[in-house]
This record gives C-alpha cells, structure tokens and sequence, in this order.
C-alpha cells in the first residue's frame, strides 16, 4: 500500500510539471553580459535539465557541424560551454569563436548562446546578421530535435505510468475477487458450525473456538477488501488526472512540431 501511494504521488507530480511546462519553441534575440559588456546573443528557456541539455547540444555541434564545445565531461560540467577559433560554414566563412552558457531556471534550463571572430568582435543583428541568422537556425534546428525526444520521452514514460497503474488496478480488483470467494466459505463454515442441535446447551469450547478463529478470518478479508478498494479508487484518480496531462502534453508537442 505503501509502495502503491509512492508511484501514485510521483505520477501526480510529473504529469503537474509536464501539463504546467510544456513550451512551444521560442528564441529570444537579446544581450548577454560577458567579460563586463553586453554582448548579442540567442536566448530560450527549455525544460531540459541543464546537464542533460549541455551533453546533448555538444553531441549536435560535434554530429552535424564538427564543433567541439568543452566545458562538459566525466569530470566537467561548466555553466559556459566554449571553442575557439573554429569553422562551419552554416554560421560564418570566416574562423569564429562559440560560446554557450547554460543554467538552471525554475522551468528547466536558461541557454544563451552566443559567438565571435576575436577580440571584441562579437556576432549579432548589427554587424553580423547573416552569421547571426545562421546561429540561429542552428539552435532552432536544435531545440526542434531536442524537444521533440524529450516530449516523446516523456510521453512514453507517462503512458508507461499509466500502464502500470492499470495492472495494479487489476491486481487489486483480482484480490477482491479472491477474497469474496474465500468470505463466501467462510460465512458458509460459520453458519454450518453456527447450528446447534439443542438450543438449550452453549456450543462446544472447541467448535466455538473454530467459529471465533473463522470470524478474525473473515474480518481479514473483508479489511483488505476495503484497503483494495481505497486503493482502486486512488488509482482512478490517478490514471484520470495523468491520462489529462498526457494528452495536454501531447497536443503541445503538436502545435511545436506544426
């Protein structure tokens, strides 16, 4: 029962964080204060968690653009993700360096991205617009295939969640099944013990002793009767509330994809 209230408490609480945080893509072309001056950048807040964000974005870079950003490894884990003096054409023709600075937010993770070609020579609308629409569709390009796996993640553990609280469910149903059946053999060796010939003399210790250890029998049941049911009727709550939010989350993960 304990176990039971757990996986109920935690499913209740990822499908509330899944229904509430659900996003849509959204690219901020804004400043970033770095080395004591603003410098133009891309910003967007996504609901990955910022480690799980730095190691996927490096493996983007390094698959489709050769671009090694260091700052994240079995020993590292850097709020700023960073490679100097690299090329892709995607972005500029000329060697720049890349920057990356990802935090954690209430919502997930912060991430700001930004990048130059030396020294106080930073990429933005202002000097640089076509490099900088090209950064940008990069990250788009990004932020589509990552929050495309992290929604289809999370709707698969969901429906998992869901799934297992369905076989719980008829777990507990099955248990009272069996337990009816058993009460109706109990009552029925009772009411047979129960019959007395001569109703002028008391049962015999022995078979009162039987009928008293049948009744404690009973009682047993019937309370695990009521426990399962207690149970089944938090599940369906459960499975209702989790089922809304699977499919808030998966109309969502439409309209970002649309």
């Amino acid at each position: 029962m304990k176990n039971l209230k757990n996986i109920i408490l935690s499913v209740l609480l990822v499908g509330l964080s899944l229904w509430m945080n659900a996003q849509t893509i959204k690219i901020d072309k804004t400043v970033i204060s770095y080395e004591n001056k603003l410098r133009p950048c891309l910003a967007t807040i996504v609901e990955p968690n910022p480690k799980e964000l730095k190691k996927d974005w490096v493996n983007f870079l390094n698959k489709n653009y050769s671009v090694k950003l260091q700052g994240i490894g079995i020993f590292t884990d850097d709020d700023l993700l960073q490679i100097e003096d690299v090329t892709a054409v995607a972005i500029s023709d000329k060697r720049f360096n890349l920057y990356t600075r990802i935090t954690k937010t209430p919502e997930g993770s912060s991430m700001q991205v930004f990048a130059s070609h030396g020294y106080d020579d930073y990429i933005g609308d202002e000097k640089y617009p076509k490099e900088f629409d090209g950064l940008y569709m990069i990250l788009n390009k990004f932020l589509s295939e990552e929050l495309n796996h992290y929604y289809t993640s999370k709707s698969n553990k969901m429906t998992n969640e869901i799934k297992d609280l369905d076989d719980q469910r008829i777990k507990e149903r099955k248990s009272i099944e069996r337990n009816k059946a058993k009460l109706y053999d109990v009552n029925k060796d009772i009411a047979v013990l129960s019959v007395q010939p001569d109703t002028t003399k008391p049962l015999d210790i022995k078979t009162s002793q039987k009928i008293d250890k049948l009744n404690v029998e009973k009682s047993n049941l019937e309370t695990q009767n009521t426990h399962s049911q207690l149970s089944i009727q938090d599940i369906n709550d459960s499975i209702v509330k989790l089922q809304g939010s699977l499919d808030d989350l998966k109309a969502k993960h439409k309209d970002m994809l649309n």
